[in-house]
């Protein structure tokens, strides 16, 4: 479905230049056809003038979208048919529409193959691109001016270069005005003639008074732009002053950007890399379909309930064209023509900071009232001998490969190299896990020791507290040195994925020249995501507070809320929740036990649920798991940490609880519906109360009531 949507207008161009030239159209675009047909054109534009000029308009945009010959004539018989002023402001209107049209068709379907071919070919269509890309509005208005540039070759060249499409649509519609009414002017001076009798020259359409004007007039314009990029004021370097400059196109930019946008503020968002951020491309979505693959394998393998396991067959290429399938359904929401929809300006370009409020990127120099950094995070590579000599894969490649690792190493036992140490196990590939520290060691131990116990169950072989001291080529791909209790030991696997944590983006942002501060974890920002430049705030990953896709949402609008609404906002005090989407899911929310005894002493009380006490999961047979909840001894949630089956899913309650500051008998008045694992939530709360609800107190009251009743 994704390739029809991509390729439909490319497909649509195509089939309407055959019925073009099959009907045999192309045969009345000549000044003989036109005069054979003046009556009965002349009788229909006098009648009907609104429904003519939307008839031309469109034909109009159909000729220049599918690059028909005989445009010129088609020019002229706008002037001829409507006069001078009419008849050129409709050539115009249907130039600038057909222009768009085969613009997106180009970027939408072919964009990134043509472009490929054009860069290793160069030739004149290299050269063009290449001008669009230093400076798009005043390259293309310059070639537009010139009649005798090929208006095709514009359009390709504009969309191949990645040109905003304001800017093209604009320099297209300036850019055509002169030599569109200068035609049009003749088309009126040849239907005056016709209309004395007399036989009109069309040799003068391209006499040197004609075109020489038209020339000088472009050239003039290239001049102007030339010097001024000379002395470095080119237009696309003049700063535009906007309300909102964001650097980043992942989720806290574009929720940013989708935000101040529709609030009707004027924005220029940056993105160097893929629209969508790491997330999109290089994260939540892709893992989670290849997650979702394994799955299907691991369910045929292990069966049960009466069900008999097969070996089930993987077809790597397959699994992987899925993964690449779910990306390129989910991008369009995050694509560069909806946010230009939107009102957006988008600038397909690194950026980086001029002074305290001005970004430069591509061929445009910005001036914002505000500027958010949401540049992201990107894979962590750590300092070990060997490492870059031979090779290793990060969340940013791995997807990309086209065989099943024959013996896959991770190194870090974080969420990510849990969550793909295990899908890849279960896809068929030897795994072996090595962490310096405890595996998933951020989590409650008697939750993580759960999913620890099924990635032994499913064969990744585990190395915590093991510490890579070196990497070299082995006999079939990269081998790990490294040393744990048991002392030194060798490792050698066909493929090496780093997967211990993940740094800032701050790199090429020139954040110095804007004077803002950074440290290990990110940019310096205070509760209001504030940088050291008050004009300037972080969100998402680089803003060192937790890297996760929902955070950054979260962060953006705390930004809207502040920067646009001038309201207090605290990022202090957002309830986070987070999930490793191994199986069995771990997910967690607020402090673990260990912290909250550190945090909180003797002031801390722990209900532990069960999943083998859980009816559904006795149904669904599969009972691994518990619920986990943290409170002070007055009832004050603190933490909650659920593990098993889509525990993800059951977290939501507890983020909703402690966001809203909800008391537990909030959740024991909650109707849950029968029988599902959510219960667990309901549950745990209504452990807290149990000792004081069946006390011997409440019991001696109730011996007194029971006569009241």
């Amino acid at each position: 479905m994704d390739r029809i949507k991509r390729f439909a207008p490319l497909v649509v161009l195509i089939l309407v230049v055959i019925a073009a030239f099959a009907s045999g159209v192309t045969r009345y675009l000549n000044l003989e056809a036109l005069q054979a047909n003046e009556a009965a054109l002349r009788g229909y534009i006098d009648s009907n003038l609104i429904l003519a000029l939307a008839t031309f308009v469109a034909i109009y945009a159909i000729a220049t979208a599918v690059s028909l010959p005989g445009a010129t004539i088609l020019t002229l018989a706008g002037g001829y048919l409507f006069g001078t002023w009419i008849g050129g402001s409709a050539t115009v209107v249907g130039a600038t529409l057909g222009a768009v049209l085969v613009f997106y068709a180009v970027r939408t379907s072919l964009g990134e193959a043509l472009r490929a071919r054009a860069e290793a070919s160069g030739g004149m269509l290299k050269t063009v691109i290449d001008g669009v890309g230093q400076g798009a509005f005043g390259y293309i208005l310059t070639l537009r001016l010139i009649p005798l540039a090929p208006f095709w070759l514009v359009n390709v060249a504009a969309a191949l270069a990645h040109a905003p499409l304001r800017a093209y649509a604009l320099a297209t519609l300036i850019g055509i005005i002169p030599a569109t009414f200068i035609y049009s002017g003749i088309g009126a001076g040849i239907g005056s003639l016709v209309a004395r009798g007399e036989t009109p020259d069309l040799g003068v359409i391209f006499e040197p008074k004609v075109l020489l004007p038209l020339v000088a007039l472009g050239l003039l314009s290239l001049g102007t732009t030339l010097y001024q990029r000379r002395k470095g004021k080119s237009l696309e370097k003049t700063p535009l002053k906007v309300d909102l400059v964001v650097i980043g196109a992942g989720s806290g930019g574009l929720s940013v950007a989708a935000g101040a946008a529709q609030l009707g503020l004027k924005v220029v968002l940056f993105e160097k890399g893929e629209m969508g951020g790491d997330c999109l491309n290089y994260g939540c979505v892709p893992s989670k379909a290849l997650i979702a693959a394994a799955a299907k394998a691991h369910h045929a393998r292990s069966a049960g309930l009466g069900i008999g396991a097969t070996d089930p067959v993987v077809n790597f290429a397959e699994v992987m064209g899925h993964v690449h399938k779910t990306i390129a359904t989910i991008a369009p929401v995050d694509s560069q023509e909806r946010f230009e929809g939107l009102g957006v300006q988008v600038v397909r370009s690194p950026a980086r900071f001029l002074d305290a409020r001005t970004v430069t990127g591509g061929d445009i120099t910005v001036q914002g009232r505000k500027v958010v950094i949401a540049t992201g995070s990107r894979a962590a590579v750590p300092p070990i001998p060997g490492l870059e000599e031979v090779g290793f894969l990060t969340n940013e490649t791995v997807f990309e490969l086209t065989e099943l690792p024959r013996k896959l190493i991770v190194l870090g036992g974080g969420p990510i190299g849990v969550e793909l140490g295990q899908a890849f196990r279960r896809l068929g590939s030897e795994v072996v896990l090595v962490e310096a520290a405890d595996i998933l060691g951020r989590e409650d131990p008697e939750a993580s020791h759960i999913v620890l116990d099924q990635l032994i169950a499913d064969g990744v072989e585990l190395h915590a507290r093991t510490r890579a001291v070196r990497a070299e080529t082995g006999k079939s791909g990269p081998a790990l040195i490294v040393e744990g209790p048991d002392g030194e030991r060798r490792i050698e696997g066909s493929h090496l994925l780093v997967a211990v944590g993940r740094k800032a983006s701050t790199a090429g942002l020139d954040l110095e020249k804007a004077g803002i501060v950074t440290n290990a974890q990110g940019i310096v920002v205070d509760q209001s995501l504030r940088t050291s430049n008050r004009r300037v705030h972080a969100v998402g990953d680089v803003a060192g507070r937790g890297q996760f896709t929902h955070l950054a949402g979260a962060h953006a609008s705390l930004f809207v809320r502040r920067a646009i609404f001038a309201m207090p906002v605290n990022a202090d005090s957002l309830a986070v929740p987070r999930v490793t989407y191994c199986d069995p899911e771990l997910a967690a929310i607020g402090l673990s036990e260990a912290d909250a005894r550190s945090a909180h002493g003797s002031d801390v009380r722990v209900e532990t649920f069960h999943f083998d006490d859980n009816d559904r999961a006795q149904a669904e047979g599969d009972v691994r798991g518990l619920g986990k909840l943290i409170t002070t001894r007055k009832g004050k949630v603190l933490g909650v940490t659920l593990v098993g089956s889509h525990a993800g899913d059951h977290i939501h309650v507890w983020a909703l609880a402690l966001s809203a500051g909800l008391k537990l008998s909030a959740l024991t008045g909650m109707i849950a519906p029968y029988p599902t694992r959510g219960e667990i939530n309901k549950r745990l709360a209504g452990m807290w109360y149990t000792p004081a609800l069946f006390s011997d107190r409440t019991r001696k009251l109730v011996s007194v009531l029971k006569h009241l009743a």
